[in-house]
């Protein structure tokens, strides 16, 4: 897949507060991650465009309880 070689960026939260960023990449000619295939795991910036997908437009039943959590930080 295109882009695929650049790998995926995470952000690190704890208690809601940002710690830090993470790049993910696969070993050549692998497409999983996951270190026991031989991704890498790197300390990475984080820009603040950086968008937070969070999937909920992929599990609709998420909605719900993520507004609640919202509500319940406001």
């Amino acid at each position: 897949m295109h882009g695929i070689d650049a790998g995926e960026q995470a952000g690190v939260f704890f208690d809601g507060v940002f710690s830090h960023g993470l790049r993910r990449t696969a070993a050549p000619g692998e497409f999983r991650i996951n270190t026991q295939y031989g991704g890498r795991i790197e300390a990475t910036l984080i820009g603040p465009d950086n968008e937070p997908g969070l999937g909920l437009d992929l599990a609709a039943a998420s909605a719900d309880p993520f507004a609640d959590a919202l509500l319940r930080r406001l």
